[in-house]
């Protein structure tokens, strides 16, 4: 697995089987609530958009490999107005000591 160019950002812990790609501005507003965990649910059956506000405001999918918790690792490129941002985040549902043995003898080298 090629990883040059990625930088390990963290870990992601996965207890009820899905992950979600969110604003937090959505989670802590009036926008998202408990009655929208079983929307959540169906969304991420695999993945997809999820709506609230009639509005996407997230994207969710299953952990492929159930609860955990699973290496997040980031690409990030200089953008011309913006200086060095962001511009790809990759998350590992599978073989998780393998791929942080494997990121972490690359960047020994």
């Amino acid at each position: 697995m090629n990883l040059k160019g990625y930088e390990f950002v963290g870990m992601v812990a996965v207890d009820s089987g899905q992950v979600m790609i969110i604003d937090p501005c959505y989670v802590i507003s009036e926008r998202f609530n408990n009655h929208d965990y079983k929307t959540v649910c169906e969304t991420t059956n695999p993945c997809g958009e999820f709506f609230a506000a009639g509005m996407a405001t997230a994207v969710a999918s299953d952990s492929g490999c159930g609860d955990g918790r699973y290496p997040v690792f980031a690409r990030k490129h200089d953008l011309d107005q913006w200086g060095r941002r962001v511009v790809e985040l990759r998350i590992f549902f599978e073989d998780v000591d393998g791929v942080i043995r494997d990121y972490g003898e690359k960047e020994e080298e």
